[in-house]
């Protein structure tokens, strides 16, 4: 918390936008005085009258934009940090606004407390990073003016050129690297020498005009680091100017070294990365082909030394798909790329499903293995569950493997509490064979385990608690071991994990009912898929789902057949020949026709990793699962597809129909969930705000249509950008987005003739919206 009060200046055209700004800065936990003004004018009058801490700019003002007014009014600013605040999500435009002298750049959407404050504080930093480096600059720059007047002898060269061109000064240790005598130098012009010292006349004057001079020049095959500064009379009139030039060729050599060194790595860097992600797919596909044929296979009727190898089959995919998503995983870590979730989850029940897991294998051992889960642990924390199971479930394997006697013991234990977050501790216990002492200081390396004999007799590749290690200290937790030979291990970890709020709970409680697993046999599903063994696989899963199934070999098969026939879902591999899956989503949201366009589409691949899923969602699929996949979680993916509907959004040009008048919506419009959080709970914003929706959204609407019928595009674009923020603030999806497209096409002038049509829809959202909103206000409680 900053002590200090803090002034801030917010100019923005928009009224709404300035409350949501001014709540959001007040709710931050700044202690500030804040200013706003909605033009260009009364904030340069705002700042001829006051210096500000911090200034929240519009991008779009009615007499300017934010780049214009940094680059004409930076002046005027008076050294305080520039936040641009606007409607456009483009990344040119942030690097414009910083590149123009603003500090920091955030989309109106994300005009939350928690936003705010993360900019504030870091404009603060930046500000007050640059004022230190200012004083030191000018600091280092003032001793160096004061060495240059007593150096006499030093490996530099220090010279002197008076206003008329002439040297006056040539010495030190450094002009043996040139091969001439000073004596030759003094009292020649400057272009005489040229060739000893290529110092230009351009240059010459803007130094003797009171400008400094900092370059790099190569002479005789030195590089010379050369700095010169104005001298000046006892009348302070300009003299000529003084300088010196230091011999970098070492540090300019290590310099070029070091590039080339650090171009390798990064280039060698990619390639691992390739190399990993290729590796993946690659075994991937396969593996996801031997898994799901052993499955298929079981469910058969086979004698039992069939089932005997059948199970030693599905077991050596098993260790060896752990392999590869350790190695992925270990990848990730080393290139700083991990992410962890941060979601609603029960420990104990995840610590239960652990248990029950391996209680079979440890059943087979002929060993014990119990739970010990404490009372006081938080029903509900957050956390990323998927790492946290990946934990527990390597040390409990761990355990396992290595106990042929007595058993294994799972214990969860709170540690420490408060408010907001709770320290759990995780211990597995076992009564194995124990680990030397000398072994424990290195147990959490990569590629080591206990002993030689131990990797021949138990396998493995020393990963697994390298990578448990690595987990645990990426989110802030602590891990050990303690052992004794032939007695066993117990290892510990402690972990924080956040307090959900209610609002939290109660979305994640919506969210956690038992999916519907039942597919409606009319489903019509298209599987592209270009491998035989995982189309063979897929089309056996879904056959006894009961559902309607065709398939394509590549994306170009795909699109010919939803040209000739109408699907429900289409499940798209992604490494595909002739057209690969994004290519074929490309063309499937952007080419096809209405309702084509709108399909279901899940990914289906072999590359295992975020930025994949991120790419695929991004793209404009709907849904995602990696190879090899579990058939219940396809199911239940399909069955969540299968729900929506197929009129969802696409990247493709809105298309606006006559309707006749509709029956009263069975679902409201407005969503208002957002407006509540960024009011936090307080009524007197949230009635304030909907009543300047309500206020001022009609006028601008008016605006806009008025506009709209003189064909004036700027004024068109204006309105249509004017009410954007407060459609987002409502929840008004559609309406925000024709809105946007309106703004676009008005700026670009293209697509003119579907303005009015979306205008026409806009309109109509907006007026249903006006209703919903005013009895919303009737039935808050009156203050």
């Amino acid at each position: 918390m900053i002590d200090n009060k803090l002034s801030i200046l917010i100019i923005d055209d928009d009224e709404v936008d300035r409350i949501a700004l001014k709540r959001s800065i007040k709710s931050s936990g700044f202690n500030a005085d804040i200013i706003s003004v909605c033009n260009k004018a009364e904030g340069l009058e705002a700042l001829s009258q006051k210096t500000f801490d911090c200034i929240f700019l519009d991008y779009n003002l009615p007499d300017s934009n934010g780049l214009d007014f940094l680059k004409n009014h930076r002046s005027e600013l008076n050294g305080a940090p520039v936040i641009i605040v606007t409607s456009h999500g483009d990344e040119k435009l942030a690097v414009e606004a910083m590149r123009m002298g603003a500090c920091d750049y955030i989309p109106k959407n994300l005009v939350t407390p928690e936003g705010i404050s993360q900019s504030i504080r870091y404009a603060l930093r930046i500000n007050a990073a640059q004022q230190n480096t200012s004083k030191a600059e000018r600091a280092l720059q003032e001793s160096e003016r004061k060495l240059e007047t007593v150096i006499a002898k030093s490996p530099i060269i220090l010279f002197a050129i008076n206003k008329d061109g002439q040297f006056s000064m040539f010495k030190g240790r450094g002009v043996e690297l040139l091969n001439v005598n000073p004596e030759d130098i003094i009292g020649k012009n400057f272009i005489e020498t040229h060739r000893i010292l290529p110092i230009d006349i351009k240059s010459l004057r803007n130094v003797i005009g009171g400008k400094e001079l900092s370059t790099t020049m190569e002479v005789n095959n030195r590089f010379l680091d050369i700095t010169c500064i104005p001298q000046r009379d006892e009348f302070f009139e300009p003299s000529g100017m003084i300088g010196i030039a230091t011999d970098i060729t070492d540090l300019k050599n290590s310099e070029i070294e070091l590039k080339n060194n650090l171009s390798i790595a990064q280039e060698t860097q990619k390639v691992k990365e390739q190399f990993l992600a290729n590796m993946s797919h690659e075994i991937r596909t396969p593996i996801h082909g031997i898994m799901s044929l052993t499955n298929l296979l079981i469910k058969t009727n086979i004698d039992n030394d069939q089932m005997t190898y059948l199970n030693a089959i599905k077991k050596s995919a098993d260790n060896l798909l752990v392999i590869i998503n350790d190695i992925l995983d270990l990848s990730k870590i080393e290139a700083q790329k991990m992410t962890f979730e941060s979601t609603i989850f029960s420990a104990s029940e995840l610590v239960s499903t652990t248990f029950e897991l391996f209680r079979a294998k440890a059943n087979e051992k002929g060993i014990e293995i119990i739970k010990n889960i404490d009372d006081c642990i938080p029903e509900y924390v957050k956390g990323d569950p998927t790492r946290l199971s990946q934990i527990i479930n390597n040390l409990v394997n761990n355990a396992i493997k290595f106990t042929h006697k007595g058993g294994v013991e799972i214990g969860v234990k709170l540690v420490d509490t408060n408010e907001n977050c709770s320290m759990i501790a995780f211990s597995i216990k076992d009564s194995g064979i124990g680990i030397s002492q000398n072994k424990l200081s290195t147990i959490f390396d990569m590629f080591t385990q206990a002993g030689d004999d131990i990797t021949r007799k138990y396998g493995g590749t020393g990963l697994g608690l390298s990578i448990a290690k690595k987990l645990v200290d990426l989110q802030g937790g602590i891990i050990k071991v303690d052992s004794v030979i032939d007695e066993g291990t117990t290892f510990t970890f402690s972990m924080p994990f956040d307090h959900p709020d209610p609002i939290e709970l109660e979305a994640h409680h919506s969210q956690s009912e038992e999916p519907e697993s039942r597919i409606d046999s009319e489903l019509r599903i298209l599987i592209v898929e270009d491998n035989d063994i995982n189309r063979l696989v897929i089309n056996k899963i879904m056959k006894d789902w009961g559902v309607k199934l065709d398939n394509a070999v590549n994306g170009v098969d795909a699109i010919d057949k939803m040209k000739a026939k109408d699907y429900d879902i289409i499940l798209l591999d992604i490494e595909m020949p002739e057209m690969n899956g994004y290519q074929c989503i490309r063309e499937i949201r952007t080419a096809l026709p209405e309702p084509k366009c709108h399909v279901s589409v899940m990914a289906m691949t072999a590359h295992a990793n975020k930025k994949e899923r991120d790419k695929c969602i991004g793209l404009g699929m709907d849904d995602y699962i990696s190879k090899p996949f579990d058939p219940l979680d396809l199911k239940q993916k399909i069955v969540a597809l299968s729900k929506k509907s197929l009129g969802g959004t696409c990247e493709v040009e809105p298309v606006i129909e006559e309707k006749a008048p509709a029956a009263a919506p069975t679902q409201k419009l407005t969503n208002l969930d957002y407006l509540r959080e960024l009011s936090d709970n307080n009524e007197s914003f949230f009635k304030d705000f909907i009543s300047l929706f309500l206020n001022n959204t009609p006028e601008t609407m008016a605006e806009l249509e008025k506009q709209l019928s003189g064909k004036n595009w700027e004024g068109v674009r204006q309105a249509a950008h004017k009410m954007k923020p407060s459609l987002n603030y409502l929840g008004l999806k559609e309406a925000q987005g024709l809105a946007a497209s309106v703004e676009e096409y008005a700026l670009k002038k293209e697509n003119l003739e579907k303005i009015e049509g979306m205008v026409t829809r806009l309109k109509e959202i907006c007026n249903a919206a006006y209703s919903e909103l005013e009895q919303e206000l009737k039935s808050l409680p009156i203050a």
